[in-house]
């Protein structure tokens, strides 16, 4: 991502904004900082993706109520088990009619999938007023297959309804948590068909596209990092454990953050059930009857919800901290030890990428070249020759530049010979225009 953003704005970047799933604990969040210092990127924010695609959202309103619909790829739901069920129906009801199973024929089932992915897309823009139903203009799949019975949008629809109905409770328990009420709420954002539309009472806003949100939102934090967009706030639960084994609720769930709390104990939640993110001892605090030492304990959450745990005894001041970070993550010196290897391997690392590069173009050289041949097979002893020796060398992977010499090569012999071929058919029709013009003469 970092050498895509530096190709696409011509610069070095240096500085980001990185979102990452919801879902992600502490320790997979500070994980995901370890891999940006190892990359030499300086993170300003590591922010929940949902929560980035609600910064775009508050950029392009005034004081709102915003619920987000992001069912993205494959976390516990999203598009990818669409596409399992698309999939299967199809490749079911091609078995019905014809009594062939192709579910073992992987290319098949690929261009399948990457044909169910595109019908996805065209359903993501709404149906015309007039119809309650819309064909999507798809290329055919196979001669023996199509995804034409799926091109209805009522089908379609159909097919994934109880899919979208596993994400009526999620969104309901997110309401719920917040306080609101369905009909509070004023903007609806991301993807979401007539499912979301009952739940919110509303349409989904047209105005912020389902594939820019996330990335839009990231972008406008950082304008809000460098001082460019102010008066936007971002979401995230940290509790302790006393003695008893009990639940003590430091800071609740969708508390703004960055967020500090203190408190001196009121127990609550029995806590066995939840994720432990580390511990300590506070030491040497003199003795005393039970119940009679007041213990302070402090979250600090950063913004990027890193969370910072300090407990101080109020009688003698002696206090005791920690930083949650990931138990199973690398050690500041496996960091350092990356980046250097990161440096140290760089022109190996680079000369690798381009030989897979030139590879990756020798096969498909190979490729276009055997299906540009199929027309003429009688004329093509020189370019098969070409063929079989650049796909030996690039078999082997010795060497980038011999790969790329040998594929030119192979493009310059195809076509010399395809050149060749369309001069000799072009001549053909005018063979007995000579012999006419000759007895004219006579």
């Amino acid at each position: 991502m970092k050498e895509t953003a530096h190709q696409f704005l011509n610069k070095n970047v240096n500085l980001a904004v990185i979102t990452v799933p919801a879902y992600f604990n502490d320790a997979q969040r500070q994980a995901t900082k370890d891999a940006r210092q190892i990359a030499g990127l300086d993170v300003l924010r590591v922010i929940n993706e949902p929560t980035a695609a609600v910064a775009y959202g508050l950029d392009k309103a005034d004081s709102s109520i915003i619920a987000v619909y992001d069912l993205g790829g494959d976390t516990h739901l999203g598009g990818e088990d669409f596409d399992i069920v698309l999939v299967d129906h199809i490749l079911n009801e091609f078995k019905k009619e014809s009594g062939i199973d192709l579910s073992g024929d992987r290319m098949t089932t690929q261009r399948i999938r990457e044909a169910v992915r595109r019908l996805r897309s065209s359903f993501l823009r709404p149906p015309k007023p007039t119809s309650t139903s819309r064909s999507s203009p798809l290329m055919p799949l196979d001669q023996r297959i199509s995804t034409q019975k799926l091109q209805v949008r009522s089908q379609f629809e159909s097919l994934v309804d109880p899919l979208v109905k596993r994400t009526i409770d999620p969104c309901k328990n997110a309401l719920s948590d917040a306080g609101v009420k369905a009909s509070e709420v004023n903007i609806v954002i991301l993807v979401g068909g007539e499912t979301v539309k009952t739940i919110f009472g509303r349409e989904t806003s047209r105005s912020v596209h389902p594939y820019e949100a996330v990335a839009k939102g990231a972008a406008i934090q950082g304008g809000v990092l460098a001082g460019n967009v102010t008066d936007i706030l971002l979401l995230e639960s940290r509790c302790i454990e006393t003695p008893d084994g009990i639940m003590n609720k430091l800071i609740n769930r969708n508390t703004t953050i960055p967020t500090k709390k203190s408190e001196v104990f009121s127990p609550r939640e029995l806590v066995r059930d939840n994720k432990l993110l580390g511990n300590f001892n506070l030491v040497r605090i003199p003795p005393a009857p039970k119940g009679v030492p007041q213990i302070e304990i402090t979250f600090d959450i950063d913004a990027d919800g890193v969370v910072n745990v300090s407990a101080k005894d109020k009688a003698t001041n002696k206090d005791q901290s920690m930083t949650i970070a990931s138990s199973s993550g690398p050690s500041d010196k496996d960091i350092e030890k990356m980046v250097a290897d990161t440096e140290q391997y760089a022109e190996a690392d680079k000369a690798r990428r381009s030989l897979i590069e030139e590879v990756n173009k020798a096969d498909s050289v190979c490729v276009d070249t055997e299906k540009a041949m199929n027309g003429f097979k009688e004329q093509i002893d020189a370019t098969e020759k070409e063929k079989l020796v650049l796909r030996e060398i690039a078999k082997k992977r010795q060497n980038a530049d011999m790969i790329r010499e040998k594929t030119n090569e192979t493009q310059q012999a195809s076509l010399g010979l395809f050149q060749k071929v369309y001069e000799k058919r072009n001549a053909e029709p005018s063979e007995e225009k000579p012999a006419e013009d000759a007895e004219k003469k006579d």
